[in-house]
């Protein structure tokens, strides 16, 4: 079989609040096996796809310690990418299953990426940034289980990408060829995320809990601003939850570019006499105030504070949240500097005037809050 290894330190039960890298657990080797029956992720999931072709089945394993053991479970099945999960443009993710003990039923997902070596040498764990993270937003970030890299010596490849249609993308392997590839992982769990309907509102939960998720949601944008923070790609699909009655939020896509900080030591915000001019972190929803045509237009870098209510503009019209009364006035002393004086409860994200292109108008994200608490204190919530 091909020479595929994986150097990988458990974190179970990792403490969210440490400060600092010391105790990250024991360093082991894993090994992608077949089991015996009777970056960009373009250039990490043709890898796994072809070594699970041979007999469609996969795993992970320790060669020194055999409590350590995995085996893929099958998504995609047909498709090109098969047994992938879900891949963005720089994460390769896959479910598998606790092979050594089976009646570990936890739910766990493999996440493969390319590390950013201008970014550091090490694994994202052992980044500074991630480690300050873990410890200010660890109750909003993915549980980490294990992680460490994978490196697998296998033939050269070419990938050609359809802009048509994922699933016709193709890769083919040079026969006789030898490269070595090196990627970092993380080994997490699984997450309940939205489903959507044919016009992409959210289904399968209560509207009870859908207001609790978008409360939730802007209480963590909120928490993100106190630290003069921001989600650079927050988006319906970014996000999800642990628990069904709390309804408590997860960054579920999280990796070293998630949250961007506004200070002179960021490199992805290009500030010129206190204006941005240019941004290098990936984003899905630009919001209005700062959009020019397909780019962005020269603002102050403090107004980049608010980025993300263009993606919390998605996640309130996916929401699609059911209120007693279409229109609702609000007491005019519900906050100091009020903005919004009434609600039209078919359209939450415009009265939140999310889509505004003048920054003034947009609230505060505890202003939101307060409004969204007094609605439901008032049962305007069905």
């Amino acid at each position: 079989m091909n020479n595929i290894k994986i150097n990988i330190n458990p974190l179970i039960n990792l403490d969210l609040n440490r400060k600092s890298n010391s105790n990250l657990g024991i360093e082991t080797e894993l090994q992608l096996y077949s089991p015996q029956i009777a970056g960009d992720s373009e250039n990490i999931w043709p890898l796994i796809s072809k070594n699970w072709n041979k007999t469609h089945s996969l795993g992970i394993k320790s060669p020194t310690n055999s409590t350590i053991n995995f085996l893929f479970i099958a998504n995609s099945e047909g498709r090109v990418d098969e047994p992938i999960l879900g891949r963005g443009t720089f994460t390769a993710v896959y479910q598998i299953k606790n092979e050594n003990d089976k009646t570990d039923l936890t739910k766990y997902i493999l996440r493969l990426y390319t590390r950013e070596f201008q970014i550091s040498k090490k694994h994202m764990v052992y980044n500074e940034k991630v480690m300050s993270e873990y410890s200010l937003y660890g109750k909003y970030l993915i549980k980490i289980f294990y992680f460490g890299e994978l490196k697998i010596t296998d033939e050269k490849f070419n990938f050609s990408t359809s802009n048509r249609d994922s699933n016709l993308d193709t890769y083919t392997f040079k026969k006789g060829t030898k490269q070595n590839y090196n990627f970092d992982h993380v080994i997490t769990k699984v997450y309940m995320t939205p489903t959507f309907d044919k016009q992409y509102n959210v289904i399968g939960i209560s509207n009870i809990q859908k207001y609790l998720f978008l409360f939730n949601n802007i209480k963590m944008l909120s928490v993100l601003s106190q630290n003069n923070s921001f989600h650079a790609d927050y988006k319906i699909g970014n996000v999800g939850w642990e628990d069904n009655e709390r309804m408590n939020v997860i960054m579920i896509d999280y990796d070293t570019n998630t949250i961007q900080y506004l200070d002179n030591l960021n490199k992805k915000i290009i500030v010129s006499n206190g204006y941005v001019t240019s941004i290098r972190f990936p984003s899905t929803y630009i919001p209005e105030f700062i959009k020019d045509g397909n780019g962005i237009k020269s603002v102050p870098v403090e107004q980049y504070i608010k980025y993300s209510i263009g993606g919390l503009y998605n996640i309130i019209k996916c929401l699609n949240i059911t209120f007693t009364e279409e229109r609702i006035d609000l007491p005019s002393d519900l906050v100091k500097s009020q903005k919004i004086t009434k609600i039209n409860s078919t359209d939450l994200s415009k009265s939140f005037k999310l889509d505004s292109k003048n920054y003034n108008d947009i609230p505060e994200y505890d202003e939101m809050l307060a409004i969204l608490g007094w609605l439901y204190v008032n049962k305007k919530i069905i």
